[in-house]
């Protein structure tokens, strides 16, 4: 990110990202999504505007052409983009095998239901369904955050400052009992450009609070067990907060030893 043509923009008065307004977004809004707020200008520009760029995910790849996926990873999805608008654009691929690499985009399909496509040159990446990327767009630009536009298509409130981002309310990432490291996909509840998570594990009906992490399934990275006091508070009888990393897979792989009435939940992440 960043501008790349050595220049300096300021705006003397605050800078607006109106969703409902035509031109604020690349797209058109979609729920359950997360968008990355851009500070972009042009060349002949001395001030900037916001805009949002959606962040998309991988359903499948034939001959560089990625078929795209919602969020949620539960269903292929269009983004309505202007055909061929992002010709030139880069794709920075964020989770997975090939996170990290960059390709130039060569075409892009204006589907508005659930067959969106982009297609990019160069050597061709190792992409899975479910791997996160963003589109880099081909002006100036400066990346300032992450913001959730929930399944109702409102935002959902956090407060930001720097590389830390709080949510007002927690994201649910699993309820019940757990038999053994499961894997739960952070889709909903944290960015992929997240690195650190955060939130808390709690129990209902007396229940201990039990969880342990896993960044890949095997291995124990963290553990958290404590007996419930005598009566309830906010809804729950025993409550622990942790913070752990955010892998490259952006999923987490949780037990709780089988044990009902639990539930984590995210409060935040960093980049």
């Amino acid at each position: 990110g960043g501008l790349s043509d050595g220049r300096y923009r300021e705006n003397a008065t605050p800078a607006l990202l109106d969703m409902n307004v035509t031109g604020s977004l690349w797209g058109t809004e979609k729920a359950s999504q997360w968008y990355a707020v851009l500070a972009v200008a042009g060349t002949g520009d001395t001030t900037f505007m916001l805009k949002g760029m959606p962040v998309t995910r991988v359903s499948s790849q034939a001959s560089q052409t990625i078929t795209l996926r919602n969020n949620a990873n539960t269903a292929n999805l269009g983004y309505g983009f202007t055909a061929d608008e992002l010709v030139d654009s880069k794709i920075l691929i964020l989770t997975g095998a090939s996170r990290g690499l960059m390709r130039a985009i060569t075409a892009n399909n204006s589907d508005n239901g659930t067959s969106g496509t982009i297609t990019y040159g160069g050597s061709s990446l190792s992409l899975s369904q479910g791997d996160w990327f963003v589109v880099l767009p081909k002006t100036n630009f400066r990346y300032l955050g992450m913001i959730l536009n929930d399944g109702s298509g409102n935002l959902i409130p956090f407060h930001q400052e720097g590389s830390a981002c709080s949510l007002c309310t927690p994201r649910d990432l699993a309820q019940g009992a757990i038999n053994g490291f499961t894997a739960f996909d952070l889709g909903l509840a944290a960015p992929p450009t997240a690195r650190r998570l955060w939130g808390y594990a709690a129990a209902t009906n007396g229940s201990d609070v039990k969880l342990a992490i896993s960044y890949e399934g095997s291995n124990l990275a963290l553990l958290l067990h404590a007996t419930p006091p005598a009566a309830a508070f906010q809804g729950v009888r025993g409550a622990v907060a942790f913070s752990c990393l955010a892998p490259a897979s952006h999923k987490l792989y949780l037990d709780n030893n089988n044990t009902a009435g639990q539930i984590v939940r995210l409060a935040g992440w960093e980049e």
